[in-house]
């Protein structure tokens, strides 16, 4: 079994609205055979981009021209960190060029920062159940996707924040693809206006998770 990792948020947000997207920063995959034997696979300070495909969501259209994925040089634990930018339609994603075997176990960690204020305002990050688009490449590196909107996952964390579009408060759930190819998961905080603004550390372990905020 192998996978991707993947990074994305989406984001109601007109032009400028940079802080309003998530950013992320020191991510690491590990494998865990067993968990107390593990090495280092994955490693990443966003020093620059190259280990990774930029994407430009475009199924609902109008977005085939909006800011790829960048990095924002004043927000990290340090900085610099991941913008993955987005707009009022669909958000945009970065995967790994590396693929992950996680036959015996894999561990992904990485912080996320998720503002609040805006509408449609998503940070999603985790293991992708399906290959990057990349059919439609852009002079910028970036590539445009038109099938999708927003990602899906073999396992990943959802910090979704609606905003005022239908009144709920931001959430934050685990989600997991199972054999039969249907989603199940799990939701932590069904208000999670306290985790937002501020940076917080996620862990996915062995297809678990756990929330270490700070």
């Amino acid at each position: 079994m192998a996978g991707r990792w993947f990074d994305s948020i989406a984001g109601w947000c007109r032009s400028g609205c940079v802080v309003s997207a998530t950013d992320s920063t020191s991510m690491q995959v590990e494998v865990a055979a067993p968990p107390k034997n593990y090495k280092i696979i994955f490693d990443e300070n966003f020093e620059n981009l190259s280990k990774w495909y930029l994407v430009v969501y475009n199924s609902a259209g109008g977005s085939e021209n909006d800011p790829a994925p960048t990095l924002d040089t004043t927000m990290g634990l340090p900085a610099p960190s991941l913008d993955e930018n987005g707009d009022s339609w669909c958000g945009n994603g970065v995967y790994t060029k590396e693929t992950f075997d996680y036959t015996n176990g894999l561990v992904i960690e990485f912080d996320m920062y998720v503002a609040s204020g805006y509408d449609w305002n998503w940070g999603w990050c985790g293991l992708s159940d399906h290959m990057p688009n990349l059919n439609n490449p852009r002079p910028d590196g970036a590539y445009v996707d038109p099938l999708r909107c927003d990602p899906s996952f073999v396992a990943g964390i959802h910090f979704t924040d609606d905003g005022s579009y239908n009144r709920n408060p931001p959430s934050l759930r685990f989600v997991i693809k199972t054999e039969d190819e249907t989603g199940d998961g799990y939701t932590y905080a069904r208000d999670a206006s306290e985790f937002q603004n501020k940076w917080n550390h996620y862990k996915i372990s062995d297809l678990t998770v756990t929330w270490n905020f700070t």
